[in-house]
């Protein structure tokens, strides 16, 4: 899967295409140059050295190309929300930005991403842009309030459905009890235990890598590893310092019901 297409050039269609669209409406800008294999403007490129080996010798140089596309994508996520909120509508609009994953330059000897759960290649942004007549003072207070909590993918669909107004809808009753997600329109909640994982159906996996989240405390292991691996991300952001599964002894039991068992099948 490649996505070499320009998002400046996405931009300038979406631009053109939303006053298109009737309102209330549901949009999604699939920007992708920060997807490998990375597309860099080489003549704006403030990070460097940058190379787009793999090389282990050129690591840092490799790590600066992928900031290089990020920087570019920067510019055209900029540029959307800047026009974007210059429109008729722009004022009714809301944006909720994310990615899908992270990249991995050798953190825990691996490359790239779908490799393991370390923060690396799950640990994403995520940001909603919101005019002041988007959104109550009070679902603006309770976004501002998780600012600094853990969030997951999982809260952003229900966020959407809640912008949309359909959220509390009685033909959502039936649908809630299979959804996993907080609003953060609402005032905050304790998301409980989270299975995490690479592998799907929608999208596999060349090993095993799966654990469980609680807050900030997160429960992992690879295929290959020997034992659950638990670390606190909020005091240990880059997962230098592993507590053991001693200390995520109630996320265990959790990880291998929801799972299965092990990654490494013992």
């Amino acid at each position: 899967m490649l996505f070499r297409s320009d998002d400046a050039l996405l931009v300038d269609r979406t631009l053109s295409e939303l006053p298109k669209l009737k309102e209330p409406f549901f949009a999604v800008v699939h920007v992708g140059n920060t997807h490998l294999p990375y597309k860099v403007d080489d003549k704006d490129a403030p990070f460097q050295p940058s190379l787009s080996s793999k090389a282990p010798a050129d690591n840092e140089a490799y790590r600066n190309y992928y900031k290089n596309a990020v920087y570019l994508q920067d510019k055209a996520v900029g540029r959307f929300l800047r026009d974007l909120r210059e429109t008729s509508f722009g004022e009714r609009t809301v944006v909720v930005f994310t990615s899908d994953h992270g990249e991995a330059f050798r953190e825990h000897d691996q490359v790239g991403h779908t490799g393991s759960l370390y923060e690396e290649e799950i640990h994403v942004p995520a940001w909603l842009d919101a005019p002041e007549a988007a959104l109550l003072p009070e679902e603006r207070a309770n976004v501002a309030a998780y600012r600094e909590l853990p969030t997951f993918h999982t809260d952003l669909a229900v966020t959407i459905l809640d912008l949309l107004g359909i959220w509390d809808a009685p033909q959502m009753e039936e649908h809630k009890r299979g959804i996993v997600g907080r609003s953060l329109l609402r005032p905050p909640t304790d998301a409980g235990v989270l299975a995490l994982t690479n592998c799907s159906g929608v999208w596999g996996c060349a090993f095993r890598n799966w654990g469980v989240m609680k807050g900030t405390r997160k429960l992992h292991a690879r295929e290959w590893d020997s034992k659950w691996r638990c670390f606190d991300v909020k005091d240990d952001p880059l997962e230098k310092n592993d507590l053991g599964p001693e200390a995520c002894a109630d996320l265990v039991q959790e990880a291998e019901r929801v799972h299965h068992g092990f990654p490494g099948g013992h």
